[in-house]
């Protein structure tokens, strides 16, 4: 997996770094043992992360990519090796007597991640801000822009110490200009935060949230190193600011993580979601939309000279019938045509429902005209009523049954076998095979009828992350056709949806 193969380099990172605190380290075991235990850890974290590097350099250069495979997530890679390349001449791995043997060993591991995290921090950057970025718990790993730095900081310094023949002064002045870069990295995402940018913190606690906590700690290192080599009052502000926020965010974390185990919601396959996902919402809008239609009919009396409860559910009625046609046409003439490509004829089942039901639902919809007719005769009024009250249950029942078949049967295709930029695709065909003036009606539907506020996020997600110049178009439609309370709820998650003249609006270029 191009996003979480990567994450393996934690495990390895976390190995030499625990080896350098191990290192002389006078514990119960006696410092012989712990010498032991340092050496074991650094030349398996070492080994370990050099296969993982070349296993995923080799496979990001042998197989196909595209900008949504690009994640930075990726500079594990170089983070990693730089930290062995820190770790080599202090442990000492090649023993005490093989001075220069470590600081080629460092070497060895700094020079490639140097050239790593050149080139992946430059792809990564140009996707983040080329991209929409739908996918709230990946930004989080945005953070290892700061730490990266840090590390070339930390591993050049203790080349330099081992190497240089002026002290301090020449490895503090190598040192200062990864610490500052990570620094200005580290503010430039920071105003990235605030809410009237909000970028990051959309999400609630997850996993992802650790490579913050990472960056924090590492950048919390190298202004300690910083300060103990200069001496400025100023950065030891900053030192005791770094090391402050650090400690209480990883604090934090460790506290979520713990709540987390408990509630059991750590060691389980997290929900994954792609641009298809937005069918799946169309679901849950329908789903959500059915009791209402169910209700109303139940209070149509056509003794009532108002007829209000009539108009309500003919309009209920009028909305859901257009709404299964747009999906059906969805589903029929892009979604299930690309599916029927891997498996033909899988789909047929389901296309001969939709026909059926579209003329069961016109069918329908020419009855309530009838019922709406205020000179239609009444013995027809009757025979209407009794079979839309008959029928239209039974009808709702199946459709439920019907959204729950194409979940179980059909949507396994689009996440096992359709690739994201086809999915992007599928979705911007989608867009353009139904009238504007049917989004008005269908996408606030879809919003209004969800069950869960995360399930019309991500309907709109979807949207956005498919066609981002559009971003605007949907938050205008929903913006006319959805409740204030709802709207706000929006526009705190989706910012980018805020249309033109609506307080926090930024122009899309």
């Amino acid at each position: 997996c191009p996003l979480r193969a990567c994450h393996l380099g934690y495990v390895t990172t976390s190995l030499l770094l625990l080896s350098y605190l191990v290192y002389n380290w006078d514990g119960p075991l006696g410092l012989a043992a712990s010498e032991v235990m340092a050496f074991c850890m650094a030349w398996f974290g070492s080994i370990s992360h050099t296969i993982l590097v070349i296993g995923k350099i080799g496979e990001f250069v042998g197989l196909i990519h595209d900008a949504e495979h690009i994640h930075t997530t990726w500079l594990m890679i170089p983070i990693g090796s730089m930290v062995a390349a820190f770790v080599a001449p202090l442990v000492p791995m090649l023993g005490d007597s093989s001075a220069k043997d470590n600081l080629l060993l460092a070497q060895f591991f700094y020079s490639f991640a140097f050239l790593m995290w050149v080139a992946i921090f430059i792809i990564t950057f140009f996707k983040v801000v080329t991209t929409p970025n739908s996918n709230n718990t990946q930004r989080n790993t945005i953070f290892l822009w700061t730490a990266a730095p840090c590390s070339i900081g930390l591993a050049n310094y203790s080349i330099c110490f081992v190497t240089s023949n002026d002290g301090q002064e020449q490895c503090s002045s190598e040192l200062s200009r990864y610490y500052f870069a990570s620094l200005m990295m580290l503010l430039c995402l920071a105003w990235a935060t605030v809410p009237c940018i909000n970028f990051f913190g959309r999400d609630f606690f997850s996993m992802n949230y650790w490579p913050v906590c990472f960056a924090f700690g590492i950048l919390a290192s190298c202004a300690a190193l910083f300060y103990g080599t200069n001496g400025y009052r100023s950065m030891e502000m900053f030192m005791l600011m770094a090391l402050t926020v650090a400690t209480g965010a990883n604090s934090l974390a460790l506290l979520h993580t713990l709540t987390a185990i408990r509630r059991q919601k750590i060691f389980t396959p997290t929900p994954k979601w792609g641009p298809l996902a937005f069918m799946k919402c169309t679901h849950q809008g329908i789903r959500g939309a059915i009791p209402k239609l169910r209700a109303s009919l139940d209070q149509v009396n056509l003794l009532d000279s108002s007829n209000q409860g009539l108009h309500k559910f003919a309009s209920l009625f009028a909305q859901f019938k257009l709404v299964h046609e747009e999906h059906s046409r969805h589903e029929d003439q892009v979604i299930f045509k690309v599916f029927s490509q891997y498996f033909p004829s899988h789909c047929k089942q389901h296309i001969q429902e939709h026909e059926d039901d579209e003329a069961k639902l016109v069918r329908w919809s020419g009855m309530i005209d009838t019922l709406l007719d205020p000179h239609g005769d009444a013995s027809e009024k009757d025979t209407a009523f009794e079979h839309l009250m008959y029928n239209i249950p039974e009808f709702l029942d199946a459709q439920l049954l019907h959204l729950q078949q194409e979940e179980e049967h059909l949507q396994a295709i689009g996440k096992k076998y359709v690739p994201t930029t086809l999915q992007m695709q599928m979705i911007k065909d989608c867009f353009e095979i139904t009238p504007s003036d049917r989004w008005e009606v269908m996408l606030p539907y879809v919003i209004n009828n969800c069950s869960r506020h995360e399930q019309r996020i991500r309907y709109i997600k979807c949207l956005c992350w498919t066609m981002p110049e559009r971003s605007q178009q949907f938050g205008a439609i929903l913006y006319r056709h959805v409740d204030a309370v709802m709207w706000e709820r929006l526009r705190v998650q989706v910012p980018e949806i805020i249309p033109r003249g609506e307080h926090n609006w930024r122009r899309y270029y």
